[in-house]
């Protein structure tokens, strides 16, 4: 990492990405911030001569009114600020707590740095800031550090649109939208996003949402930065799985023109050409934004993943299966196993094509494959999320946060543009659901399943959409000869998935 301060005066060519340090680049479960915490509420007992319930309350309200315990100290105390960090954060045992953390150098060493700068910003002063970055061994990925400098009066930090300024200074960027921001504090982000910075609030899995958001985005991991903020680019991630897919794509298109080819070394060399223009033209599609060409260049036949048995591929097969193994048809597995295949098989005449890969390990996956989508130009690979919930149980909306997990754990083939999730159950979705699903920036929707195989009910969000199910809708279909007014008692009225007038499905 190169030196903390270096205000060069001139504009960076590249946005900057700024990192926050303490409960961010390391989760707040490591119990770093309860340590502080307690040495924090310890210097001010002891050096103020108060009560430990007197310490505690103005430990907080300095927190609150200032951002940081320590401008509180300075302002209305007069300690000695770097005394102050050398008996808090410098004592913290941060070596027996924090460790080198290689997904999150995988993730930082995805961004693509030609595009965008990293830098860290901290209210924490520069000792303890390159100790923590050190200690999980990504030290060398950020270009420099804005801390606080506990040596200024007043004491600068966020949320203070002074701090914000000085890191825009320092790391040499000049436009508020050009800067990308992560931080797990709210005022933090509040702040910055006012400012014009493009910001997203890390909520720890765990921990309560904000009844409102404090920035535009708000995620739960770090790895969700890849689609918060696409404008950083990857060195690899999507990229990757595309070049995957297309090269399977290219083998077997080689495995059935090969035979043609044999013994015409021409013909065969001709074949890889064509292989490299097509992959060419994939990487140039994705890099100009052109996602429908994208889709359409990439191959429809992906690699899908081993099945998780040879005993049983469909619901035929598994009801033998659980018959012949004496199988308690009350269990868990029995019930769940049993209800992806009734999904697979309902979804089947819609256009569906997909597998069961369900089991350890699965990232929350069930089901996964394709839709033939007429709007589409090519097949919309799909995810699926079966949730079998217990007699007089509804699903909550918490569970479009689970669904949301399935995109990043997802198998190779089935993560970048054009990639759908669905969530299943066998009740209709809740007005909570809906609206949990409607401000996910991922595209999904929700299937209404019974567990006899009945559908129900299929929506999805805007997003979902945009990727290619514009002008689709869900119609109600009733048997020849009956009417909408007057459908005869005894006869159940069916839903269709139709595409403007055209009918997808009986």
């Amino acid at each position: 990492m190169s030196s903390e301060t270096r205000p060069n005066g001139a504009a960076s060519p590249r946005p900057v990405l700024f990192f926050d340090i303490d409960n961010c680049l390391y989760p707040r479960s490591s119990k770093v911030h309860d340590l502080m915490a307690t040495l924090i509420d310890d210097y001010f007992a002891k050096h103020l001569g108060l009560p430990e319930e007197d310490a505690v309350r103005l430990h907080k309200e300095y927190y609150q009114n200032y951002g940081l315990a320590i401008e509180g100290l300075v302002r209305h105390h007069q300690i000695d600020p770097l005394e102050y960090n050398a008996k808090v954060d410098d004592a913290l045992p941060l070596e027996g707590i924090i460790k080198p953390n290689p997904a999150l150098r995988r993730l930082l060493e995805d961004i693509d740095t030609s595009k965008v700068k990293l830098w860290l910003l901290t209210n924490a002063y520069v000792t303890h800031g390159r100790r923590v970055v050190k200690l999980l061994g990504v030290e060398d990925l950020f270009e420099g550090l804005t801390y606080c400098d506990y040596s200024e009066i007043p004491i600068i930090c966020k949320p203070h649109k002074d701090m914000f300024a000085r890191a825009m200074r320092e790391a040499g960027v000049d436009r508020a939208e050009d800067c990308y921001f992560v931080d797990d504090s709210f005022s933090n982000c509040e702040s910055s996003q006012k400012l014009g910075w493009t910001t997203a609030h890390l909520v720890e899995e765990g921990l309560p949402l904000p009844p409102k958001q404090a920035s535009k985005y708000q995620i739960r991991h770090l790895e969700e930065l890849r689609n918060v903020f696409p404008q950083i680019g990857s060195r690899s991630s999507d990229a990757t799985d595309d070049r995957i897919q297309l090269c399977h794509g290219v083998l077997l298109l080689l495995d059935r023109l090969l035979p043609l080819g044999l013994g015409d070394l021409q013909l065969l060399l001709q074949l890889f050409d064509v292989a490299l223009l097509v992959l060419f033209a994939v990487v140039e599609a994705r890099e100009q934004g052109d996602e429908q060409l994208y889709l359409l260049l990439l191959p429809v036949n992906v690699p899908y993943p081993e099945a998780r048995t040879d005993e049983h591929c469909d619901l035929a097969s598994y009801v033998s299966y659980a018959e012949r193994t004496g199988l308690d048809v009350q269990s868990t597995v029995y019930v769940g196993t049993r209800y992806e295949y009734t999904v697979a098989a309902a979804l089947a005449p819609f256009g569906f094509s997909i597998m069961r890969v369900g089991g350890k390990s699965d990232c929350g996956i069930d089901l996964i494959g394709t839709w033939a989508v007429p709007s589409a130009l090519a097949p919309i690979r799909v995810i699926l999320q079966c949730k079998v919930a217990s007699r007089g149980t509804a699903i909550r909306p918490g569970i479009i946060r689970e669904l949301e997990g399935t995109f990043i754990g997802a198998p190779v083939g089935w993560r970048g543009a054009g990639v759908l999730g669905l969530l299943v159950a066998p009740k209709p979705a809740t007005k909570g659901v809906r609206e949990a699903m409607g401000r996910s920036r991922w595209p999904m929707g929700f299937v209404c399943c019974s567990n006899d195989g009945v559908l129900k009910q299929l929506i999805w969000n805007r997003t979902a959409e945009e990727k290619g199910l514009e002008g689709m809708g869900v119609n109600v279909q009733f048997p020849q000869g009956d009417s909408k007014e007057d459908p005869p008692p005894a006869v159940r009225k069916d839903e269709c998935l139709a595409e403007g007038d055209k009918q997808l499905s009986t």
